[in-house]
């Protein structure tokens, strides 16, 4: 059993003359894929009893899933070159709401999305694997509600105590205040993490382990949609990892599902783990995808 922990959100997707409105979040495309690849997964988060029908009707199990009277709700409004997002808060979930099972699971992928998740979740003692998408962790809403970056001394402990951090290029300056992906990666996994990974759109990915630099170039697809792929490249990761615990072929299978996942709007194109593995033959076809860099070990970020 995988167990996701986090919000799920209404979204309000606008993309040129486009508009759709679909549930979403980290923790509903984590869980899709997770579902549709054939595993055990449960979602511990709070929403309304739409979201929780919608969810069980896709296979993921909502026994920690809680009744919410105030649910999140996000716009994405993409234009050329960039995506603004506006929001509402939803409720916490607390220490108290996630089973101890969850702690004696294979392992735990930290979703939030806007500010919801204890960092005492991420604290707390456990025998699996725990991953953390650190967004929800330093976004904060305008007077207006639109989504800003700010860091926040919960980010940096939740990130200290996690086995594997996910962020993107954005994300990663503003966690670390440096620019540079690789001297971000680098200050990251010095706060604790054991595996660093960003995601840096059509640039690629960057993946660091203390010791290899490697960078997956992304593949080449019509986009329609990029809502979710981040957390869908997250979920794929997490279990190509567990699996193989080879960064190379986790990071490449990612890539490739998180492409499948933006040929479509909203969730219709969350693809399976063996859709995925045939992304990779076919979207990977050369050693060029995949370059890998040996940083010197005694680097040391000063602030």
């Amino acid at each position: 059993m995988i167990h996701l922990i986090g919000n799920p959100t209404r979204d309000h997707i606008v993309n040129g003359p486009k508009r759709v409105k679909a549930f979403g979040g980290t923790v509903l495309y984590a869980g899709l894929f997770l579902a549709r690849s054939g595993y055990e997964v449960t979602i511990i988060g709070k929403g309304d009893d739409e979201m929780k029908n919608w969810i069980e009707c896709q296979g993921i199990s909502t026994t920690y899933f809680y009744q919410a009277s105030r649910v999140v709700e996000f716009k994405n409004v993409y234009v050329p070159n960039r995506r603004e997002q506006f929001a509402r808060y939803g409720e916490k979930i607390n220490l108290s709401d996630v089973p101890d099972a969850a702690f004696r699971s294979d392992a735990i992928l930290v979703g939030s999305v806007l500010q919801e998740v204890d960092p005492e979740i991420v604290r707390t003692p456990r025998q699996g694997v725990l991953m953390l998408e650190a967004q929800g962790f330093i976004r904060h809403l305008s007077p207006i509600g639109k989504v800003l970056h700010r860091k926040r001394g919960d980010a940096e402990a939740a990130v200290r105590d996690c086995d594997i951090l996910k962020v993107d290029e954005a994300e990663a300056t503003v966690l670390t205040a440096t620019t540079g992906v690789n001297t971000a990666a680098r200050v990251l996994y010095q706060m604790g993490p054991k595996i660093v990974i960003v995601t840096c759109g059509e640039k690629g990915v960057t993946i660091f382990d203390g010791s290899r630099m490697i960078r997956n170039h992304a593949p080449a697809v019509e986009v329609v949609d990029p809502t979710g792929a981040g957390d869908v490249f997250g979920a794929a990761f997490l279990i190509r990892y567990l699996q193989t615990e080879d960064l190379i072929e986790a990071g490449l299978f990612a890539s490739a599902a998180a492409a499948l996942s933006m040929t479509e709007f909203g969730t219709a194109a969350v693809p399976s783990a063996q859709e995925a593995s045939r992304g990779v033959k076919k979207l990977f076809k050369d050693l060029d995808a995949v370059s890998i860099g040996y940083p010197a070990a005694d680097f040391q970020y000063i602030a």
